[in-house]
């Protein structure tokens, strides 16, 4: 049986979720200068050719996507549900100035961004997810809502 497909208006808002989540990406703060396209500090989201010979040691080649894992943010993936939670690897890790102003190293997913935070190493708490939706939405805020009514005999 074929799978039933999502309603157009959702793929296209989906879509549109994820284009603005990959601009942030790329998106320097405010008040800072924009980056330059040959900039050093850019994602590095060029695929890489894979190893000559197997890997190093806690490191690994995703061939989906042409990057590689290693490290801190190798084991957070394998630990915390891989491809099926957070998507392959789209870039190498690299360094970005993230909205709290500090520079960090980040790596990003089809469905996240890596964050390494060295102060938190010693809790266990070394890699953490960015908080890409908060960046996107920024300052808007929402109204309240008024609650649902009450149904008849609840």
């Amino acid at each position: 049986m074929a799978r039933p497909r999502p309603p157009a208006r959702l793929s296209t808002l989906l879509a549109a979720f994820l284009a603005a989540v990959l601009a942030l990406a790329a998106v320097a703060p405010a008040g800072a200068v924009e980056r330059e396209a040959a900039d050093p500090d850019a994602p590095p989201t060029a695929s890489l050719p894979p190893p000559a010979g197997a890997p190093p040691a806690g490191e690994v080649y995703v061939a989906e996507t042409g990057h590689y894992l290693r490290g801190a943010f190798l084991a957070y993936w394998q630990e915390h549900g891989g491809a099926a939670v957070f998507g392959y690897p789209l870039s190498e890790e690299y360094r970005a100035t993230l909205a709290d102003g500090v520079s960090r190293t980040v790596q990003l997913f089809d469905y996240a961004r890596f964050e390494y935070h060295p102060d938190l190493a010693p809790a266990g708490a070394a890699v953490q997810l960015g908080q890409l939706g908060r960046e996107a939405m920024g300052a808007l805020i929402y109204p309240p809502s008024p609650p649902f009514p009450t149904a008849p005999g609840r």
